[in-house]
């Protein structure tokens, strides 16, 4: 019976997780704020981990390698390869919530080492194909890769902790507290988890699970989604559009579409307001983004918001 209710359990945090992806994704598509896509990709990766736990569990139990015909040592690698794809995956989309946060990308001289460290990773696990069962070589490599998962635990940690510290260089303070929350909620799992150790059977799974998918959850709605709500529509202050034309040498046209997107239009409204193709309002959009140095929406109105200040 207990079995049952943590599959049931495990089934609907996964079915929260969907919803939370979905969501993140929309507002990505929506609102294009850098941050909300490698949370996405966290959730993702997270999730799916939490599916291949889940099959393991049932492939375990239910069929093996009786049932299968595949070699318990050879579905050991291929389970420990997926494992350790998610977890890189949502590792790697930690790091990139992390210099989005900030402002800044993941650079392409991080992003190669992450990729010849995957490829080691990889070929490590493989190399268990290869090892005589039993023999010093074999354990060495079990006790390796039963303890490699704290490294990404243990990234993931410090990237969260470093984030307060670092966003007190950013210069607006809303945003600093949108990053902050998220730093704080994050790092507040670690002692919730702990204290789920003293829970019983299954409340400690459903509260541990529910955790996990919770937080990314009220941070977006508590905190990311109001910011970001009222970055999109019009500023309180006036927008000096002749000035930022002159400093960022816009034409009058692209001036004026500047002044519509602050106010929250999209290219489809801006279409019909202007009298021109969608083509052209994105030909326009595009050259604004170029002469503003910025690549989304978000970004646009964080510049012009703040040098309205």
């Amino acid at each position: 019976m207990i079995d049952h209710v943590k599959l049931l359990i495990v089934m609907g945090n996964l079915l929260i997780g969907v919803v939370l992806a979905v969501h993140l994704f929309q507002a990505y598509r929506r609102y294009a704020s850098p941050p909300l896509k490698p949370i996405f990709f966290h959730v993702v990766f997270l999730n799916l981990l939490m599916l291949l736990l889940l099959g393991s569990k049932y492939y375990d139990v239910n069929m093996g390698s009786d049932v299968m015909g595949i070699p318990d040592t050879l579905s050991g690698v291929l389970r420990n390869v997926l494992t350790y794809l998610f977890l890189i995956g949502f590792s790697y989309a930690s790091l990139g919530a992390y210099f989005a946060f900030l402002g800044k990308k993941v650079s392409p001289t991080l992003r190669r080492w992450i990729g010849v460290a995957t490829i080691l990773l990889m070929a490590g696990i493989f190399a268990e194909l290869f090892l005589a069962e039993g023999g010093m070589p074999a354990r060495v490599h079990y006790h390796i890769y039963e303890n490699i998962a704290g490294v990404f635990i243990a990234l993931e940690l410090g990237l969260v902790i470093a984030l307060p510290i670092k966003a007190g260089r950013l210069p607006e303070g809303k945003w600093i507290k949108v990053v902050r929350a998220y730093s704080y909620l994050y790092i507040s799992r670690v002692p919730v988890l702990a204290i789920l150790l003293i829970v019983p059977q299954p409340f400690r799974l459903l509260l541990a699970l529910l955790c996990l998918n919770a937080v990314p959850y009220l941070w977006y709605r508590l905190f990311m989604e109001p910011y970001i709500v009222s970055a999109d529509s019009h500023p309180a202050e006036p927008i000096d559009l002749d000035g930022i034309a002159l400093q960022y040498g816009l034409s009058p046209r692209e001036s004026e579409i500047l002044g519509l997107i602050m106010a929250g239009k999209s290219n489809r409204d801006m279409e019909e307001a202007l009298f021109i193709s969608y083509h052209t309002v994105k030909n326009h959009v595009y050259s604004i983004y170029r002469k503003l140095g910025v690549k989304t929406r978000f970004e646009l109105h964080h510049l012009v918001s703040t040098a309205l200040k």
